[in-house]
């Protein structure tokens, strides 16, 4: 029954719960009228005015108000259990609940790195800026080299600095020894250079950009950098030359060859002038070629209409009741073996219908196989096929190796142990992550499950109390649901996990992290995916809030630009492979019942609720969702585990 439904049975307002109406008058009038109709039992009273500690247990979660609002944590005995279970204590605790697997990249071998630059001469810049592109070492610096070296002071109207040694940023003018005057210069910035992996790269951005000033790039990188005076006149030809001596040596060329000489000329003379016909209506013979008339079969010169009579005969023959039996002796002389008969008679019998040729006797080739088609094993066709979770479960046991499966007791205290993780995680956002990871996990568990499933129990007990703290305010109008995606992120199904948070006000209401049921194939389709599951849950907290009496309207923020064109715009475009589960939201953000915005991926908070991520990241998302970290153990809580 709904809080709207007892209030109207019980003829109270519906403002009795907010923190203008009376609150101890109202309470003490509150039992009397619920004992009328309902069985009631009451543990105790929290609000302004009543008696007593302001701190209760509901379903073993404690629930606390006070003048800033009202305070709400999970129960503090899972964890109690999680680290007696594991034989855990609450110095050996970890500062995340998880870490991301190191990345297939990471590996790669040093001789794979391609070899720094050593320049001395800076008379020719072109030779200089060719020498890099080529990565071609040069005998010119001699002894220790610099980290960022002017090889070119003005010279039309262009600088440009050597970086020799790795990086990932790039670089300013500003501050470097014997460089050009700040207020000459442009803001056009040229970065061209080797990545770490051998593949060569060309940047254009704007130097003088807050955002760009030091950015880094995807990989650690060598090269250099040019910079341009406000006099130079020609960027554009100075910024081809650098191109091309970038990629001179390195890309295939070619070359093309004009001919002036006239074209040769080659006269052929058509089969049909040569025949009279077409080929298709000659038909070679003993004779020599017979012209078919149109309608003729190609191959056999017969007119269509004994083609057609012959097929007919033939599909009659075939499904007559002698040729059945004919085949199925000839099946059965095959397969003798199985009759422990290497040779079998077959009747001798001659029918109009069939155009076989009579045999006594036939001998079964055992070399041959002969196909047949065998009964279903399963009869039943109501049967309940063989499910996911035992097709995983082969899956995994090929490709783990046979000494990282544990045994079926440690198998069924894994399973035990991660469902009590995935209990604690509905009220335990920073967890939900890992919780999930642990219970995809539950067919084949491995060492590294285990591994993984003891460093979220050292995480929690250092982080015990996560406190959710709602606070005083008035009524939101729209409730707003923050959504992100993790592109791919599972390295052994490739499938992406969609995270969530609706938050009413300041206050965070529901989370979710979900591995996505498909393999998105791009980042934009794996995050409309997640759009769409963020709008699912809305409409059913707003359809929630609806039967409350509050209406309220839906505000949805994701930091993916092409998802949010996919669901802003009209029909499939180019993504024709997408169905209706998704672009329904096209209707509902075109009818405006729905709005979405762009969030920038710093501060979209479900950032957290997709992959690992560290302890700064998870602290600030925590933060924005208004739950906090405390020390020791509530008033009323229950008794730890074993205590």
């Amino acid at each position: 029954m709904s809080i709207l439904a007892v209030l109207k049975c019980c003829n109270l307002p519906l403002g009795t719960f907010s923190r203008q109406a009376p609150a101890a008058k109202t309470l003490d009038k509150l039992p009397g009228k619920l004992q009328e109709s309902f069985e009631i039992k009451i543990r105790g009273r929290l609000g302004e005015g009543c008696k007593g500690p302001q701190e209760i247990r509901i379903l073993n979660r404690v629930v606390s108000i006070d003048e800033s609002g009202l305070s709400y944590e999970a129960d503090p005995r899972h964890c109690d259990l999680l680290m007696s279970s594991l034989d855990l204590d609450e110095k050996s605790h970890a500062a995340t609940p998880g870490v991301k697997p190191t990345d297939r990249d990471d590996f790669a071998e040093k001789s794979e790195d391609p070899e720094n630059f050593q320049l001395s001469d800076y008379t020719d810049p072109d030779a200089v800026i060719a020498s890099i592109c080529r990565s071609e070492p040069c005998d010119i610096i001699k002894g220790k080299q610099p980290h960022n070296v002017w090889v070119s002071h003005g010279e039309n109207q262009t600088w440009s600095m050597l970086h020799p040694s790795k990086r990932r940023q790039l670089e300013t003018p500003c501050k470097i020894p014997g460089g050009p005057t700040i207020g000459t210069l442009s803001a056009l910035r040229l970065t061209c250079g080797v990545y770490d992996t051998g593949e060569r790269f060309t940047h254009f951005d704007s130097w003088k950009n807050p955002t760009d000033a030091h950015a880094s790039l995807r990989r650690p990188w060598t090269g250099m950098t040019m910079f341009f005076e406000r006099a130079c006149t020609d960027p554009d030809e100075i910024i081809d030359r650098i191109c091309a001596l970038h990629n001179q040596g390195h890309a295939p060329v070619k070359r093309v060859h004009f001919c002036t000489d006239p074209p040769e000329m080659i006269e052929v003379v058509p089969y049909s002038q040569t025949y009279a016909s077409h080929p298709h209506f000659i038909l070679a013979g003993k004779d020599g070629r017979m012209k078919l008339p149109a309608r003729a079969d190609y191959f056999t010169g017969q007119t269509s209409i004994v083609m057609r009579a012959r097929r007919k005969d033939v599909s009659k023959t075939m499904r007559s009741k002698d040729s059945k039996n004919y085949r199925l002796k000839i099946i059965e002389m095959v397969n003798a073996d199985i009759f422990k008969s290497q040779k079998m008679d077959v009747d001798h019998f001659v029918s109009p219908d069939t155009l076989m040729t009579p045999c006594d006797d036939m001998d079964a080739d055992l070399c041959k196989i002969s196909a047949t088609r065998t009964p279903p094993s399963n009869t039943d066709k109501y049967t309940k096929r063989v499910g996911a979770k035992k097709a995983k479960k082969f899956e995994i046991a090929n490709t783990a190796a046979a000494s990282d499966v544990r045994t079926s007791s440690e198998a069924t205290r894994y399973r035990a142990l991660s469902a009590r993780c995935n209990y604690l995680s509905q009220d335990r956002p920073d967890i939900s992550y890992s919780s999930k990871e642990l219970c995809r996990e539950f067919a084949v568990p491995t060492v590294t499950s285990f591994k993984k499933l003891k460093r979220l129990a050292r995480y929690l007990s250092g982080m015990g109390r996560l406190v959710y703290h709602y606070a005083w305010q008035d009524m939101p109008t729209e409730i707003d649901i923050y959504v992100d995606t993790d592109f791919a992120g599972c390295r052994e199904t490739r499938r992406s996990t969609s995270g969530g948070v609706a938050m009413l006000g300041g206050c965070c209401i529901k989370h979710w992290s979900k591995t996505q049921g498909t393999i998105s194939l791009s980042s934009g389709e794996a995050e409309l995916h997640g759009i769409a599951y963020g709008a699912a849950q809305a409409l059913g907290i707003q359809s929630l809030m609806r039967d409350a009496g509050w209406e309220i309207a839906v505000h949805l923020h994701s930091d993916a630009t092409a998802a949010i064109g996919i669901a802003r715009r009209k029909g499939l475009g180019k993504i024709r492979h997408l169905d209706t589960t998704d672009l329904w939201i096209q209707d509902k953000i075109r009818s405006k019942k729905m709005k979405l915005s762009k969030v920038l991926g710093t501060e979209n908070m479900a950032d957290v609720l997709t992959k690992y991520v560290d302890r700064a990241t998870m602290t600030a998302a925590l933060t924005k969702m208004n739950l906090h970290h405390r020390l020791g153990r509530p008033a009323c809580a229950p008794a730890a585990m074993g205590a």
